[in-house]
């Protein structure tokens, strides 16, 4: 079965150009997050999975200007932090695509899904921490 994905285009989710809205920042990053983490607590369900992974595919244009843009208004340092969280989000994203926790017996696999999503979601908000303390010190 093909499973259809339409995910609407929040293209100003980030800013093109102008001052970076650390707003729209967290709205982003949070809600790249929740799709992973709804990818995570339904990974026994390949359409959830799916629907998750098009939601992710679809948005690397948006990581990569994400990236630019807080380069370009807060520094290296700043960008960095979201290639990392960018990054880490593509590894969990790549485990649901491989069904690899499904490989693990069920006890563990819940384990092992619980702790992605603890991290992703500590890694999140330590990224949004810290861009707002890089904002207030610049």
């Amino acid at each position: 079965m093909d499973v259809i994905i339409s995910i609407p285009d929040h293209g100003d989710a980030v800013p093109a150009r102008g001052a970076l809205d650390l707003g729209h920042v967290e709205w982003f990053l949070r809600a790249q997050t929740a799709w992973l983490t709804r990818g995570l607590e339904c990974g026994d369900d390949r359409t959830e999975v799916d629907v998750v992974l098009g939601a992710h595919d679809c948005s690397h244009g948006r990581w990569l200007a994400l990236v630019s843009e807080v380069d370009r208004a807060l520094g290296g340092d700043a960008a960095a932090l979201i290639l990392a969280l960018y990054g880490f989000c593509g590894r969990v994203a790549g485990s649901l695509d491989r069904s690899a926790v499904t490989l693990l017996e069920p006890s563990v696999a819940g384990q092992v899904r619980r702790l992605l999503a603890g991290r992703l979601a500590t890694m999140t908000e330590d990224t949004i921490r810290s861009l707002h303390q890089i904002a207030a010190a610049g």
